[in-house]
């Protein structure tokens, strides 16, 4: 048994979530049949590009969605060159004092074991 039936093959504007669903719903729909037929295989075919537009679409406003958060709720900080060179004196002392308590440390485990 065959047949023609049309099939509104077009996007959901502004709806990427919408128009993957519907391409997927034509898709399944064009294979559904045991022997497809060439314009079966062909509307399948242009269902499956539809569904990763709708997807390249979701990503999209996903990664829109992320960058605006991001931008929104990250503080700007504007070091000076005198900030910028206490900063790094601060991170020279917190390592010059890690490795003086390491070395304290090796000399009082070489003291413990002669005593």
């Amino acid at each position: 048994m065959g047949g023609d039936v049309s099939i509104d093959t077009s996007a959901v504007a502004g709806d990427p979530q919408a128009t993957l669903r519907k391409a997927q719903q034509i898709r399944r729909a064009a294979s559904a049949p045991v022997d497809p037929s060439s314009q079966d295989r062909s509307v399948a075919a242009q269902a499956s590009r539809m569904e990763v537009q709708a997807r390249v679409e979701i990503s999209e406003q996903a990664r829109d969605k992320q960058t605006e958060y991001i931008d929104e709720n990250t503080p700007e900080i504007n070091f000076t060159g005198a900030e910028i060179d206490r900063n790094e004196q601060n991170i020279q002392d917190t390592y010059t004092t890690i490795q003086n308590t390491s070395v304290l440390q090796e000399q009082r485990n070489v003291v413990d074991f002669f005593i």
